[in-house]
C-alpha cells in the first residue's frame, strides 16, 4: 500500500506534468498555421505558405539582437582605423607601477617611429607603492579621413587603483594616424 507521502508526490508530479504538456502544446504545437502542404478549408489540396505579419514578429524577443541594425553603409577602412586607435590607447594607457613599462612595448608595434621615441620618454620608474591604470575605450569616432591620414576621437574610461583606493575617470583624447607602406600607424596621441 502507498503511504500518504507517496500519494502526494505522485499527484503533484501528475499535475506538474499536465501543466508542462499544456504549455509545450501552446508554445510549440499552436504555431503550425500557414505551413505549406496543408489542405485549405475547401479540401482542394495544398495551399501556399502565407506569412502572418513581419517575420521578426514571430521570433521570440530573447533571440533578437540587443542593438538596432545600422542602416548606413559602413566603411571598412574607418572601422579598421578606429580599431587601431582603440587598441593603441588601451595598450599604452593601461599600465602599472610594477610591470616594468610593458605598456610601451605593447603599443610600439602600432606607433610610427617618431611617436615611438616619444613613448619611450614616458617610461616610469618602478615604485614600491602600487598604482595601476586600466583603460577601456568607450566610444570612438573618425573625425578626419583623407589622403593617408586620419584622426580619431576616443572617449575612455580609466580605473585608477592604488593600494588604498579605486576611482574611475572619464576622459577624451585624439589619436592621429598615418598610412605607411599600406599599414596604418598611430602618429600622435593627445588628451583633450
Amino acid at each position: 500500500m502507498l503511504d500518504l507521502r507517496k500519494k502526494i508526490y505522485i499527484g503533484v508530479g501528475v499535475v506538474v506534468g499536465i501543466i508542462l504538456a499544456i504549455l509545450l502544446f501552446v508554445l510549440i504545437g499552436g504555431k503550425d498555421k500557414g505551413v505549406a502542404g496543408d489542405a485549405d478549408k475547401t479540401g482542394n489540396g495544398p495551399t501556399e505558405y502565407q506569412p502572418q505579419g513581419d517575420v521578426v514578429d514571430t521570433v521570440p524577443k530573447f533571440f533578437l539582437p540587443l542593438v538596432k541594425e545600422n542602416k548606413e553603409p559602413v566603411d571598412a577602412d574607418e572601422v579598421y582605423i578606429k580599431n587601431i586607435a582603440k587598441t593603441f590607447v588601451e595598450r599604452f594607457e593601461t599600465r602599472s607601477s610594477l610591470n616594468d613599462n610593458t605598456h610601451i612595448q605593447d603599443a610600439e608595434e602600432l606607433a610610427t617611429g617618431k611617436l615611438l621615441s616619444w613613448l619611450k620618454t614616458q617610461a616610469t620608474s618602478e615604485n614600491s607603492e602600487y598604482k595601476g591604470v586600466t583603460t577601456k575605450v568607450v566610444t570612438s569616432t573618425v573625425t578626419k579621413f583623407s589622403g593617408g591620414t586620419a584622426e580619431v576621437v576616443l572617449d575612455v574610461q580609466q580605473q585608477i587603483s592604488t593600494q588604498t583606493e579605486k576611482k574611475i575617470e572619464y576622459k577624451r583624447g585624439t589619436a592621429t594616424l598615418v598610412e605607411q607602406n599600406g599599414d596604418w600607424k598611430v602618429s600622435g596621441w593627445f588628451w583633450d
